[in-house]
This record gives structure tokens, sequence and C-alpha cells, in this order.
């Protein structure tokens, strides 16, 4: 089956804030967590199903290199991402933003 991808919104908001934050520690390391995560999202589309549901029907890849992981959900053909999220991160705020967000 041939996926599409859609982010919510907050994803890229959520990458921006990381990107810069990389950056400002280490010029280019910025550019490269947004690579891992366009790679992450790259893997995400060639086969969905792989990644295991983590909380509820809401799936998760972890980024190559950095402590993030992505949630997506599985809605017929299009992958829906919903969170970039930072691994050492409150579970209770995770949660609450996945709670959030999938309803927005």
């Amino acid at each position: 089956m041939s996926y599409s991808i859609r982010l919510r919104p907050g994803v890229l908001d959520d990458l921006r804030e990381a990107s810069s934050w990389y950056e400002e520690r280490e010029s280019g390391l910025g550019s490269e967590l947004e690579r891992c995560f366009f790679s992450a999202l790259a893997k995400i589309l060639r086969e969905p199903e792989w990644f295991l549901a983590a909380y509820g029907n809401v799936r998760r890849v972890i980024l190559d290199r950095f402590p993030y992981t992505l949630w997506f959900r599985i809605e017929a053909d299009v992958v829906v991402v919903f969170l970039l999220w930072h691994a050492a991160r409150s579970p209770q705020m995770l949660k609450r933003l996945l709670r959030q967000r999938e309803v927005d």
C-alpha cells in the first residue's frame, strides 16, 4: 500500500524549536536534526505498520542520533504525524499533548 503524509499543526513548530536549540549549541547541528526528522518521515512512509503502537493507536519512531521521537497514527492510506518529542520530557506532558493534538 502507498501512503501519503499529513503533518498536524505544531509538528513543524516542534522541529523549528528543537533545530534552533541545537544550532545555538553547534553550527550545523540543527540542520542535522532536520535531516534526521525527514529521514524518520521517509521510514514511516515506507512501512508505517512496522512501528508498534505506544499510546492507544498512536505509534512512534525514534530519530537517529537525537533523543527525539516522532508520534503518528495511520488513518487508511494517510500517516498523520502529531508531535516531535524530546525523550527526556515528562510522560504526563506527552500524553496531554498527544490528546490535545489528536483533537485539534
